[in-house]
């Protein structure tokens, strides 16, 4: 009986891990900030924070790090010099056959894994706004109307390759006929979770696989 416990409690803990959401946060103001929320861990992905190494050297360890350096510079050079670099090959140019079928064969895995893809993903716009400003109005105008198009667009491919929600009124495209500057503001979330990742991937390697076949 225990050990039909242990296993039970395995695969529940299993199955908890594949189900578990995945967020992918895409920040944009100014600068881009991305965030990763993997089984309730978050971690920053853009901007990586530097890190600063702080550390005391004398004169006689900076000389000796720079004289190994050096030694080991020649080293490489010495090593490189002894043995000629080989021929280059030369590219095989591709023919406009072989790109017809990397075409066809692209188009055949996105057709084959699109609807997977819509059940894998689901994306949530929380907030988009943009005010559009260039310093003279007509310019402004026609950037606004260019903008609102393009977020139209974007908008109705979401919609038709995966989950999306937004609520109207936090997209908005605002001309700025006083202003010389344009600004944006985005806030997308991108949700899955492990399940539907080994499930998409499945269904790709397959598509791939038939794609060789055609």
């Amino acid at each position: 009986m225990i050990p039909l416990i242990i296993v039970l409690s395995v695969i529940a803990f299993l199955s908890l891990l594949l189900l578990l959401p995945i967020r992918l946060r895409l920040c944009y103001k100014e600068e881009l900030c991305a965030t990763l929320s993997v089984f309730g861990i978050r971690v920053r992905l853009y901007p990586r924070k530097k890190k600063t190494k702080i550390g005391y050297y004398s004169k006689k360890s900076m000389q000796k790090r720079k004289d190994k350096a050096r030694r080991a510079a020649e080293k490489a050079a010495k090593k490189n010099a002894k043995k000629p670099p080989p021929p280059p090959t030369p590219p095989k140019k591709k023919t406009i056959k072989d790109h017809m079928r990397t075409l066809k064969m692209i188009l055949y895995m996105i057709k084959r894994v699109q609807k997977r893809a819509r059940g894998a993903f689901s994306l949530h716009v929380s907030e988009f706004r943009a005010l559009v400003a260039t310093g003279d109005a007509a310019s402004t105008a026609l950037l606004h109307g260019a903008v609102s198009q393009v977020c139209s667009y974007v908008l109705a491919l979401s919609e038709g390759f995966i989950k999306t929600t937004y609520r109207a009124k936090n997209i908005a495209v605002v001309p700025d006929f006083c202003g010389t500057e344009t600004k944006v503001l985005v806030r997308i979330r991108l949700t899955t979770n492990l399940f539907r990742l080994v499930c998409l991937g499945i269904a790709a390697l397959r598509a791939y696989l038939s794609s060789k076949k055609i």
